[in-house]
């Protein structure tokens, strides 16, 4: 009797582990999965293509361990100055990035997996100050990236990555008064360690 209570008792303790570990989220990389992608710092891009990620956007796993991606983003701004010994003076900024590129899984394990790729942007961007001087800005970047998903959920996922690139970025200033100067900026280096939300399909 002893020796049958033993036994159940074990075969109870180790069918609840397995059944925890069960549990355990899986990255979702096989082919066919995808995800809606959110950056934590919102849907907003203040610079045309930064080195940061965009907006919202989604990866698609076309094979195992295999995924393309694309994310779009939009900034307004506008900014009224009223002071009481002046002139009242306006300021507003509209931009307007998208990106896309390819991601490949280096490992995983358990919940998380690790990857890397590449990337490119494409923005676009126009303001007028307060002295109505009117600036257009056309930009282009290519990085590469190293990142990590972890899975708390089985179709929710949180990540971080790291960006390294080079981004060229060409404005020209129209002021009021005529003179239109053009001037062409070029950097090379990493963007901010961004952070996004995964919702899997």
């Amino acid at each position: 009797m002893r020796r049958t209570i033993a036994i159940l008792s074990a075969a109870l303790l180790f069918g609840g582990a397995a059944a925890a570990q069960d549990k355990t989220p899986k990255p979702l990389t096989d082919s066919g999965n995808g995800a809606l992608m959110f950056q934590l710092g919102g849907v907003f891009s203040s610079t045309p293509a930064n080195l940061d990620g965009v907006g919202v956007g989604g990866r698609y796993f076309m094979a195992d361990g295999t995924a393309v991606r694309a994310a779009a983003g939009v900034g307004f701004s506008s900014e009224e100055t009223d002071p009481e010994n002046g002139t009242k003076s306006e300021e507003s900024s509209t931009n307007f990035n998208v990106e896309g590129g390819l991601e490949l899984t280096m490992f995983q394990r358990g919940p998380v997996y690790v990857y890397w790729g590449g990337i490119a942007q494409i923005g676009i961007g126009s303001s007028e100050d307060a002295a109505e001087t009117e600036t257009s800005t056309l930009g282009f970047a290519i990085a590469g990236m190293v990142g990590a998903t972890y899975f708390f959920d089985e179709a929710m996922s949180i990540g971080a990555e790291y960006r390294l690139g080079l981004r060229r970025v060409t404005s020209e200033r129209k002021p009021k008064a005529g003179g239109d100067v053009e001037s062409t900026e070029f950097d090379f280096g990493t963007g901010a360690v961004g952070f996004h939300l995964g919702f899997w399909f």
